[in-house]
Parts: structure tokens; sequence; C-alpha cells
């Protein structure tokens, strides 16, 4: 299985961007990973509601066509610990799917009703975080499920 994580928003902090690249670097030799940064050009005058209509659509429309499992970081979503995230990702490795998307919005969120069907939906934090963090905190945790998945010592 290979994930591919897209993002919505800006790729300005360069330090933020070295330390995502690190542990990119690293996830390769467990999970084929690739980061996606999309900046969709969405007018700042509208209202939040089609700020995130247009960010979501803008989303979906750089989703890629083959078939792939979705999942969404979302506040409203589900926190998982390190192992419960490692369970699954090992559940979905050993199903048919070949991609999990993962999505991280833009900084109102999503809209929900743009969807087709209801996505999974994942919490990082109980915490509001920068969505660069974010990028970085959700690379980390990748790298951690590989090295949980094959029973070496990172995690403690």
């Amino acid at each position: 299985m290979k994930i591919k994580i897209i993002a919505l928003g800006k790729r300005n902090d360069p330090f933020l961007k070295e330390e995502v690249q690190m542990y990119l670097d690293r996830l390769q030799h467990y999970i084929p990973t690739e980061l996606v940064v999309l900046e969709p050009k969405v007018n700042q005058h509208l209202s939040i509601a089609q700020i995130k209509l247009e960010e979501t659509k803008y989303f979906l429309q750089n989703l890629p066509d083959q078939p792939h499992q979705l999942l969404l970081l979302d506040e409203r979503g589900k926190g998982k610990s390190s192992i419960e995230f490692a369970n699954f990702i090992e559940s979905l490795q050993q199903t048919s799917v070949k991609q999990l998307i993962i999505g991280i919005g833009g900084s109102y969120g999503w809209n929900f009703d743009a969807f087709q069907q209801k996505p999974n939906l994942f919490k990082i934090s109980d915490f509001v975080l920068p969505h660069q963090l974010v990028r970085l905190i959700l690379v980390e945790q990748l790298y951690r499920v590989g090295t949980i998945l094959k029973n070496e010592n990172y995690h403690h």
C-alpha cells in the first residue's frame, strides 16, 4: 500500500519543510509515502462557508483517479494512539487497498456536503495546530507506525 498526503495550504516555513522531508525520507523504508501541497486560489473575501466549499472542491479535483481509501484530518475526527494508528494502517495493508489518501484541509476545515460518500475522519490532536506543523506530526507518526509494525525500538 502507498500513502499520499494531500495538504491544502502554503509551503513557507523552511525549517518545518526540512523536518517533514527528513521523516518522509525515513518513511520510504516502511511505507511508500508522498506529500503534495496544494495552494488553492480562493478569494479570501468570500464567506467562511464559501471558502471551505471552494477549498474542498479543489481538493476533490486533485484526488487520483485510481481506487483509494480516503482519511481526512479534522478536529471532529476520532483520535488514535500511535499503536491504534499502527493497527489501522496494518488493517488497510491486509486488504485490497492499494492507496491511502490522507487529506489535510484548509484553515477553516472541510465542507462535508461536497463529498459523495461520508469520509473517514481522524483527529491529530485536541489542540488547534498550524497546518504545516500537522504535516510534520503526521509524517512522524507514520514513520512511528512503520517502526511499530516492524517491531523496531523507535516507539519506546
